[in-house]
């Protein structure tokens, strides 16, 4: 046998790559929300690139689900800002107040490949605390009620009208200061609210006319509110923080502002004002908001005021008439959620000005009548990842004209829809192309099933250097080798270029029509598609026949009417004659599951009635090898009913099989023709003959002494 460590040696010398196995940091999840967890892993090495993540994740003794592979980030710089290198993604739609287990598997055909393993636990919604001590107020009493205030009370709001005020006082973990509305009462501070420095403070049901800001605070939650900006009071902002506060929660408030929707308001430079909800800091929850009339709907913090942007989830609200973003997601720093939100008439739809790395994740998001650019990916932006989300507006349909290079942009399941275009206060639209990214690096850049379309006539692209005139050339030319060509036919609804995109639009239904052209042609994402219905998911925001989001607030002041979202579908464990089915809800609600041989089901699973957010059935008494259809349903307190899509899954053939892990496949956002999936064999690194240029000469020694055994 050769001298394997003179081979070793001497490949050194050679100057043979010595860092391409991965060398892992310790991973940490580090501002859990109410409803995601984003987990980031630290790395260095691994200088060819190869290196992947691979996640699952389980409420704490339940089923084992997957979840999407981390994205690996390379350390950069975009806007001044520097990050070092990491994998890092996020978990959606968590139940709150769950402790999670998280299992990371990292491979490298270089080495280094491990698994890890941590638990995060999401927040719990905010509440007051229990037996809190109500202090009723009036108009009259109100000053000394609120200065007399302490941890754990409750500042109730006889109907009248307040004075603007200066919260000094803060609660406590578990015991929150809670100012609110008393039950039915028209409760309106007639000015603004400041919250400067405030700690464990709620805020709930009441009309502000003026500015709610809460800087440098940690923990307030503002919901059920309405607040009417004013130009005088606040500069014409809603809700705001302009200094870094974390972990607030911002929910079912209605927030209007003073910006007109026209020609002359729009963009950065236009007749407009005020931010609607605007925070910077980690470990936020902006969700179910209607944010209307401002210069920017929901925006972050820019340049040096943007500060530890990371955590963020901004879901299911309702922006419109917006002169320069409707969500402004500049500056983020990895694991910022904008999920299911629906945006009608604004300049800009979604900015990212820029993602400092990633991952920025834009999912399921429904854009209407977008003036310029739906996804403004500025500023050197890194780390973009478009999933699933339903765009049409005039002009081009996908266009970003940044001037500065756009890197990484991982994109997928798209419905994006164009038209003729035209030039509105100053700035072009576009001629109605389905894709312009001039600016795109086409190296790391990873595009594919999207679909496109246009009114305009012809079909012509811009990747990168690449320029294709019809879909086959997309196809062939681009990543894109899975897109589709669309049309306005794929709705359910009637739905039409914006033809005067300065004028108030309703919003429009778009989502699509059963058997049209945007129906199973996407590709399964764990995490974010589970539990889709057909042979694929759909493209676009929404699988065709599912009832819409609750955008905007969940209670329109007449007690709850919104049932439970069903998130997270699941089924594992599965034998010859039983199977697992697991699923989240977005509330307390109870567990039922039908099934049988397809669609029409026949059977039903025992009725929990215990409410929960964790919901798992095992069912029993199936037959092996056989196809298995079922729905999962469940029920608030108040009796509104969800009901999920059809999804199917095979028993095992014969009994006393190991249990399947999953039924899903996963779709891992960084495999490619030639990649190792992590777990396979050849992926799982330090396979005893070493990494980089020693482990080069090794595996030769160890090949060859295997050849010889």
């Amino acid at each position: 046998m050769p001298n394997c460590r003179l081979l070793a040696l001497a490949a050194l010398a050679a100057g043979l790559p010595a860092a391409d196995a991965t060398s892992p940091g310790v991973p940490a999840a580090p501002a859990p929300t109410t409803c995601g967890i984003g987990v980031e892993w630290p790395f260095s090495g691994d200088d060819d690139g190869d290196g992947r993540v691979a996640m699952r994740y389980r409420p704490a003794g339940g089923a084992w689900r997957a979840g999407m592979p981390l994205f690996r980030i390379p350390a950069g710089t975009a806007a001044g800002r520097s990050w070092t290198s990491r994998h890092a993604g996020s978990l959606f739609d968590l139940a709150p107040a769950t402790t999670y287990e998280i299992e990371l598997t990292l491979a490298d055909p270089d080495g280094g490949g491990t698994v890890r393993t941590l638990s995060a636990t999401t927040r719990a919604l905010p509440a007051p605390a229990a037996g809190a001590v109500v202090r009723p107020a009036t108009p009259a009493s109100f000053a000394g009620v609120l200065a007399a205030a302490r941890a754990g009370d409750i500042v109730e709001l006889a109907a009248g009208t307040y004075p603007g005020f200066t919260l000094a006082a803060d609660g406590e973990t578990g015991r929150p200061l809670v100012v609110r509305a008393a039950a039915g009462a028209a409760a309106v501070i007639d000015g603004s609210i400041e919250l400067i420095g405030r700690r464990h403070v709620q805020l709930a049901g009441l009309t502000v006319n003026g500015r709610i800001r809460l800087n440098a605070s940690t923990a307030v939650a503002i919901t059920r509110c309405t607040v009417n900006a004013r130009a005088d009071r606040g500069a014409g902002d809603g809700i705001v923080s302009f200094l870094s506060s974390r972990d607030a929660y911002i929910a079912d408030n209605t927030v209007l502002g003073t910006t007109v929707w026209s020609e002359a308001a729009l963009g950065v430079s236009g007749a407009n004002l005020g931010e609607g909800i605007c925070l910077t800091g980690p470990g936020h929850v902006i969700r179910n908001n209607r944010v209307r009339g401002f210069r920017d709907g929901i925006s972050l913090m820019e340049y040096a005021e943007a500060v530890d942007q990371h955590d963020i989830d901004i879901v299911e609200n309702e922006v419109a008439q917006c002169a320069d973003d409707g969500i402004e997601a500049d500056f983020a720093a990895g694991n910022v959620r904008v999920l299911r939100n629906r945006l009608t008439d604004c300049f800009m739809g979604i900015s990212s000005q820029p993602g400092l790395g990633g991952p920025l994740y834009l999912v399921r998001n429904a854009l209407y009548n977008v003036v310029f650019e739906a996804f403004k990916l500025h500023n050197g932006s890194h780390g973009d990842v478009l999933l699933h989300n339903t765009v049409v507006k005039q002009g081009d349909a996908l266009s970003v004209f940044a001037g500065a290079p756009i890197t990484r942009l991982y994109s997928r399941n798209n419905l994006l829809l164009g038209g003729p275009g035209r030039t509105w206060g100053g700035y072009d639209t576009g001629s109605g192309r389905v894709m312009w990214l001039e600016d795109l690096v086409a190296a790391g850049a990873d595009l594919d099933y999207d679909g496109f379309g246009s009114t305009a006539a012809g079909f012509t692209a811009r990747f990168a250097g690449v320029t294709a005139t019809s879909l086959a050339e997309l196809r062939r030319l681009t990543t894109e080798a899975h897109a589709q060509a669309v049309d306005l036919a794929v709705f359910a609804a009637a739905v039409a270029v914006p033809a005067a995109p300065m004028s108030v639009s309703s919003a429009a239904d778009l989502r699509p029509r059963t058997g049209g052209a945007a129906v199973d042609r996407g590709v399964a994402i764990p995490g974010i598609n589970d539990g889709f219905a057909g042979t694929a998911p759909d493209l676009g925001a929404y699988e065709a026949g599912a009832p819409l989001p609750p955008y905007g607030p969940r209670d329109g002041g007449v007690g709850d009417a919104v049932p439970p979202r069903i998130g997270g579908l699941g089924i594992s464990t599965i034998t010859a004659d039983t199977a697992l089915v697991s699923w989240t809800t977005d509330e307390p609600a109870d567990s039922q599951v039908d099934y049988g041989p397809d669609a029409a089901y026949g059977l039903s699973s025992q009725l929990s009635a215990t409410l929960t957010t964790t919901h798992a059935v095992t069912l029993g008494g199936l037959a092996a090898g056989t196809v298995i259809h079922l729905q999962v349903r469940s029920r608030d307190a108040a009796g509104n009913a969800a009901t999920s899509a059809d999804t199917s899954f095979r028993t095992a053939d014969l009994p006393g099989l190991p249990p399947a892990q999953e039924v899903a496949a996963a779709a891992l956002p960084w495999r490619s023709a030639g990649s190792l999936a992590p777990g396979s064999a050849a992926g799982g690194g330090g396979g005893g003959c070493g990494t980089g240029a020693l482990g080069l000469a090794l595996a030769a020694c160890c090949l060859l002494a295997r050849r010889r055994s």
